[in-house]
């Protein structure tokens, strides 16, 4: 609908302060990078990149010494003369954003560009998309299902359920403090465990999740003594000890996952509740073993509380 290729069932679509609802495509300036990148395999990579430059009608000159600083720019000067199809999945990519880019759009769409990568390379080209992102400074929409990516590129991130948006906010916002479970669990690993608010404090609530834990929430959210609530916490904000702590449940080790830079313990507490932990790797050997005892604290700025019936 932004690019133009479908129109909306309702509303408008404002850009720049115009509304460009019933602008056709080719007139609103807009680049855009599809997950299949959409190359032309007849033409070159020069000419892939040219044509937007083509159909608006520059002069030849200033054609080549445009398609020629956006090749310099995603590094790909030297393959000019090279066909799609001899290309890496990588460097597909950026002919196709080379050309999304060559037209200077008002605003970048990327379609789940990343995708069709290996683990390595859709890294490697994170880091290459955010370099162009704030070198040309851009406006630029990102679709992906990839968390990681999400919170790796965005300044603002909106998640959507069933095709509505439950939350907007920076990635650190909508990682740290989601506002409703889906977001919680949506983006990262997490735990989202159920509990009941035993006291009130200036900072915050105590809510006890178990008999043995009653966890420590600071932050503004506000419910009455007795009321139910759903308790976010990272894996990472889970802190395990080999001996007893004041007000720290007993549990057992259950699996061990070993991550390279981090291990994953996934942990059973009295009552069944299963806590994912996750820690910066030690060394050669993981920290606990499975049927490991355990000791675990979280600190109070590491707990989100919601509504149980927490909705968009």
């Amino acid at each position: 609908m932004i690019a133009g290729f479908a129109e909306p069932d309702g509303g408008r679509v404002w850009l720049h302060g115009e509304d460009i609802t019933e602008v056709p495509p080719d007139r609103r300036n807009i680049g855009m990078v599809y997950q299949q990148y959409a190359l032309f395999p007849h033409m070159s990579v020069f000419e892939n990149v040219a044509f937007g430059l083509r159909v608006r009608k520059l002069p030849a000159q200033e054609i080549r010494s445009r398609v020629e600083a956006a090749l310099e720019r995603v590094r790909l000067q030297d393959l000019a003369r090279r066909l799609p199809r001899t290309l890496s999945g990588g460097q597909q990519q950026r002919v196709a954003l080379a050309r999304a880019l060559i037209i200077e759009p008002t605003v970048l769409l990327l379609d789940e560009p990343l995708s069709n990568l290996d683990a390595k390379l859709r890294r490697e080209m994170q880091l290459e998309l955010s370099r162009l992102q704030h070198e040309l400074a851009v406006t630029t929409i990102y679709v992906t299902h990839d968390q990681a990516e999400a919170l790796a590129l965005s300044d603002r991130i909106a998640v959507m359920n069933a095709g509505r948006v439950e939350q907007v906010d920076g990635p650190a916002t909508v990682y740290h403090r989601p506002l409703t479970a889906f977001v919680a669990g949506f983006v990262g690993q997490t735990n989202v465990l159920s509990g009941t608010v035993v006291a009130g404090t200036d900072d915050g609530n105590e809510v006890r999740v178990e008999p043995d834990w009653t966890l420590s929430a600071s932050g503004a959210f506000r419910v009455g003594v007795g009321a139910r609530v759903l308790v976010v916490v990272r894996p990472e904000a889970v802190a395990l000890h080999e001996s007893p702590v004041d007000n720290a449940p007993r549990g057992e080790v259950l699996d061990v996952v070993y991550g390279g830079a981090s291990i994953q313990y996934r942990v059973m507490l009295p009552g069944s509740i299963t806590v994912l932990v996750e820690q910066p790797n030690p060394g050669m050997r993981p920290r606990f073993r499975p049927g490991s005892i355990v000791w675990m604290t979280v600190a109070p700025e590491a707990v989100t509380l919601l509504a149980e019936s927490s909705e968009a």
